[in-house]
Formats: structure tokens, sequence, C-alpha cells
């Protein structure tokens, strides 16, 4: 969005210095690449005043060459389950819309997080957890070391925000998954947490 407003500021004082007397108005608009099937899914999705985020969309191609769309999507907190499912509805349908080859649509509602959260850093308090996480993370056979660990205590619950350090040539793909393999373990053998947010880092 803010490369667009760039491009639009461009256009504008480009042709501004040419035709001062022309009031031009101009809008910018994306366009999906009709060959990248997910990127299409999100141009749809964004469409939709309601959806606030859509992330782990897969599109699926069956053996009968029909679509499989799942997704999952974030809307406010405070909307009814019924209002939520006419969203989740309304979406679906300009989905099939986009894609006439689609035989089923499956969407994971989430609400969207709060925009603030209370919270304190306890890592040094719990420095036996802040270990016992440091040992988990580096017994993983891809990962390097661990440099960081912090704990942050919220509302009664307990988050870990855990770095784990790989060989900067490993793909993006082989990353992501050290960083969903660590928050199981963790979350697995220390289950006093709550949450586990692993990020992994060259």
């Amino acid at each position: 969005m803010e490369g667009a407003q760039r491009l639009r500021d461009r256009v504008l004082e480009a042709v501004g210095s040419s035709h001062p007397n022309l009031d031009l108005s101009l809008v910018v608009e994306s366009q999906s690449d009709k060959e990248n099937l997910v990127e299409r899914v999100h141009a749809v999705a964004a469409q939709q005043d309601v959806v606030r985020d859509l992330h782990n969309v897969t599109v699926e191609r069956e053996s009968d060459g029909s679509l499989h769309l799942t997704m999952h999507v974030k809307l406010p907190g405070g909307m009814s389950l019924d209002a939520a499912t006419e969203a989740s509805a309304e979406l679906e349908r300009h989905l099939r819309r986009e894609f006439p080859a689609v035989s089923r649509v499956d969407v994971h509602l989430e609400p969207l997080e709060p925009d603030l959260v209370a919270g304190a850093d306890v890592t040094t308090s719990r420095d036996d957890l802040a270990r016992q996480i440091r040992e988990i993370v580096e017994g993983h056979p891809e990962v390097l070391r661990c440099p960081d660990v912090e704990l942050s205590a919220r509302d009664g619950s307990l988050v870990a925000h855990v770095v784990a350090q790989m060989p900067g040539v490993v793909s993006l793909e082989q990353a992501h998954r050290v960083e969903t393999e660590l928050e199981e373990r963790l979350r697995r053998a220390l289950p006093e947490l709550s949450e586990v947010v692993a990020r992994v880092s060259p």
C-alpha cells in the first residue's frame, strides 16, 4: 500500500510539472497474477472489508481437476458467531466466483487479537525455565544455538519467545518447518507455557 501511494505521488508530480493546469484524479488498483492461485485468494479476501487477516492459504488440486481451498481468516473478536459465519459464507461465494473449478472451501475462523495486551518480562525470575527452553532448542539437530529466550507473563499465562540460529543458506520452507517443530517440542515438554513463538535467524 505504501508503494502504491508513492507511485501515485510520483505520477501526480510528473504530470503536474508538465501540465500544471490539469486537475488529475488517479487511483492505483492491484491486479493479481492469474497463474498464482494463492495470490488470487488473497486478492479476493482483501475485497471483503470484514476480513482483517488471511493466512495459511492452501490451494489443493484434486485428482478430478477440481480445487479445494483452505485458509485461516481473522475477524473482529466481538463479532457474533452468526455474523462471522455469514462473513465466511460471503467470502466463499466470492471465491467460488473467482475459481469456478472449486469443489470445496474450508475457512477456519479466528478472532483478531486485541490492539494491546499487558505483560511483564519474567525471564530473570524464571531462569530455570529459560535454561530448559535453551536446552530443548539446542537439542534440535538443525539448530546451531539458541542466542535468546524471553519469558513474558500475560494475565496468568506464560509466553516464551525463542530465537534459534540456523545456517543462512537453508530455505525459508526449511526454517519455517524448524520453527514449527520447536514450538511443538517446547509446548509438549513444558506444559506451563501457554504459547511459544519461535523465530529462526542466521
